[in-house]
C-alpha cells in the first residue's frame, strides 16, 4: 500500500500544465492494493473545461512511475452508461467520468444541461431495448437522419439537402428522411412545416432513429447529433461506433489539416466524404485514406441557392474571420489581450480605412465566428458610421455572402462560397506561423490562395483600396485559381447528392 504515492487530475492541454492533487485512501486487497480516490467539489480549485486525465503515481523498484487507470471491464462501461454519475461544481459546470483513449479513466468538465438526469438515462435504455427488439423492421425502413452543428441550426449543407428532399422528392421517396433540431433553436421555424419529418433534439424518436439510421448525413461529426460532450451513453456510444456517415462538409477541405479528425483512421471517420472538385478529391484521397469512390465529386448542396444579391451602388465588404483554437472558451479579459483582438480592433479603428470607405462610399460588416459570439460586446465601441456588426443568428451566413460585394477573412471556409459567386476575397493572415503550427494546410497559402493575401495591416489596407477602386471585381488570376475548386456551378448539387446516397441504399 505505501507504494502508491499520489493521485492527480492532469489537465489535457498543449499550452497549460495544470495538476490537481486528490485525496486518496490505499488499503490491502485480495490481489494487491485497493485504491480509493475522492473527487470533492471543495478540493477542486481551478478545475476548468474540458478534459482531465486521472494519473496515479506508484513507486516500483525504487522508481516513481505514473500511470492511468484501466477501464476495459465491460461491466464498468455499462455502469457508466446506466447511472447518472456527475458532480456539480457550483459554477454551473459538472464533472463526470468517461472512458478515454486506450480505455483509461478520464473526466470531462462542462456546463450542466437539462439532459443530465436519470430521465434521460431511462429514455436511452428504452430506445436501446426497442431498437434491438424491432431491429429487422427498422432496418428495412432505410432511415436517413440529417442534422447540423449541435443539432441547433438549419443554415448549412444539411438544411438545404433536407429542404430539397422535402420539397422535390415524392412522399414515397422522403418517407424515412428526418431532420434533428432543438425546438428552442432560432432556426426551428424553418423546418417545423415538415411535421413528422422533424425530430426534436433528445426526444425518444430522435434516440430511436439515431440507433436505427442507415445513414446519418451532416456537415459535422456525430458528436453534434447528441448532447455536446456526452456522458457515456447507450445511444451515443452505439451510434458513434457505426461508420455510416455521409459527410456533406462545412467548407472545402484545403486551408486546414483535419485528416486526424475526419480521416479514414481519424477520430471521426466517415463512410463517404463529399467533395467539390478534382483538386479537393485529390487532397482527400491523398491525405485522408479514402478511395475515390468514397469521396464523390458532388458539390455542396447549399450552393444550389446561392445568387449574387450585392448592390453595385452600395459596396459592402464582409469581414468574417474564423475562430482560434487557442482562444476557445477564453473569458473577455483573456480575449482582449490576444493578437486576434488587437489586430482586428486596430483595423476597425484605422483612419486610413475610414477615409477609403468614405472615398468609395463603402461599408464593412463585421461578423464573428459563433465560437466567439460571447465576445461581441468587446468590439461594439470599435465600430463607426460605416462599420456595423452582424451575426449568423441575425442573418444566415450564406445570406450575408450573397449580399456582400467582397470578403475579408483569414482561414475561413466562407471564402469558397464567396468565390463560387465570383466575388473577390482578401485573406488577412497576421498569425500565419502560429496557425500553421496549430493546424497546417493542404495548400501553400503564401502562393496558391485564390485571392489577395496580407500579413500586415498596411498591406491589407492596400488590397482593400484596390478592390474598391476596381468595383469589387474578381481579378482574372484569382478567378482562374478559384475555378479549379468548382467542378459544377449549377443548381443540381442536391440532386446529385440524393442520387448518390440512394445508390448506396440499394
Amino acid at each position: 500500500p505505501d507504494h502508491v504515492l499520489k493521485a492527480r487530475l492532469i489537465y489535457r492541454s498543449q499550452i497549460e500544465d495544470i495538476a490537481i492533487p486528490l485525496r486518496m485512501n490505499v488499503r490491502p486487497g485480495k490481489d494487491g492494493s485497493r485504491l480509493t480516490v475522492y473527487l470533492e467539489k471543495d478540493a477542486l480549485p481551478g478545475i476548468k473545461p474540458v478534459y482531465w486525465d486521472l494519473e496515479v503515481t506508484v513507486s516500483l523498484i525504487g522508481c516513481d512511475v505514473s500511470t492511468r487507470l484501466d477501464l476495459s471491464d465491460k461491466k464498468l462501461h455499462r455502469l457508466l452508461r446506466l447511472l447518472n454519475i456527475q458532480l456539480k461544481l457550483g459554477d454551473g459546470n459538472i464533472v463526470f467520468p468517461y472512458v478515454g483513449g486506450k480505455k483509461a479513466l478520464a473526466f470531462c468538465v462542462r456546463p450542466i444541461t437539462q439532459y443530465d438526469n436519470m430521465r434521460t438515462r431511462v429514455k436511452e435504455l428504452a430506445a436501446k431495448v426497442i431498437s434491438k427488439v424491432f431491429r429487422s423492421q427498422l432496418d428495412r425502413r432505410n432511415i436517413l437522419l440529417i442534422y447540423e452543428k449541435f443539432s441547433a441550426t438549419a443554415q448549412d449543407n444539411s438544411y438545404y439537402f433536407f429542404k430539397y428532399c422535402m420539397d422535390e422528392l415524392t412522399p414515397e421517396e422522403n418517407e424515412n428522411i428526418f431532420y434533428v433540431i432543438d425546438k428552442k433553436s432560432e432556426d426551428y421555424p424553418k423546418v417545423a412545416m415538415y411535421g413528422k419529418h422533424v425530430l426534436p433534439f433528445m426526444s425518444f424518436r430522435h434516440m430511436l432513429c439515431m440507433l436505427a439510421a442507415r445513414f446519418v448525413i451532416s456537415t459535422d461529426t456525430k458528436s453534434h447529433l447528441y448532447v455536446w460532450r456526452s456522458k457515456p451513453s447507450f445511444v451515443y456510444d452505439t451510434a458513434r461506433r457505426r461508420n455510416n456517415q455521409v459527410f456533406l462538409q462545412h467548407g472545402v477541405t484545403a486551408l486546414k489539416r483535419v485528416h486526424n479528425l475526419f480521416g479514414k483512421s481519424g477520430s471521426s471517420p466517415m463512410s463517404f466524404f463529399v467533395t467539390t472538385s478534382q483538386v479537393e478529391q485529390d487532397i482527400v484521397v491523398g491525405n485522408f485514406g479514402y478511395a475515390r469512390t468514397e469521396a464523390p465529386i458532388l458539390g455542396f448542396t447549399r450552393w444550389d441557392v446561392l445568387t449574387d444579391k450585392s448592390d453595385p451602388g452600395n459596396k459592402s465588404i464582409l469581414l468574417m474571420p474564423t475562430w482560434r483554437a487557442w482562444l476557445e472558451d477564453s473569458d473577455d479579459e483573456t480575449f482582449v489581450k490576444s493578437d486576434y483582438y488587437k489586430h482586428y480592433t486596430s483595423l476597425l479603428l484605422s483612419e486610413r480605412l475610414k477615409d477609403m470607405l468614405e472615398k468609395y462610399d463603402a461599408r464593412i460588416v463585421l461578423c464573428l465566428h459563433p465560437k466567439f459570439a460571447d465576445h461581441l460586446d468587446t468590439f461594439r465601441d470599435k465600430l463607426g458610421d460605416r462599420i456595423t456588426m452582424s451575426s449568423s443568428k441575425e442573418v444566415p451566413v450564406n445570406e450575408q455572402i450573397m449580399r456582400c460585394s467582397a470578403l475579408i477573412t483569414d482561414y475561413s471556409s466562407v471564402c469558397w462560397d464567396t468565390l463560387y459567386l465570383r466575388k473577390p476575397v482578401i485573406f488577412y493572415q497576421f498569425d500565419y506561423d502560429r496557425y500553421m503550427e496549430a493546424h497546417g494546410s493542404y495548400i501553400d497559402m503564401r502562393t496558391d490562395l485564390p485571392g489577395d493575401r496580407a500579413e500586415e495591416e498596411n498591406e491589407l489596407l492596400s488590397h482593400i483600396e484596390r478592390c474598391l477602386a476596381n468595383d469589387c471585381h474578381l481579378s482574372e488570376e484569382n478567378e482562374k485559381k478559384s475555378d479549379a475548386y468548382f467542378a459544377y456551378r449549377d443548381q443540381n448539387n442536391c440532386r446529385r447528392t440524393y442520387d448518390f446516397i440512394k445508390g448506396q441504399l440499394q
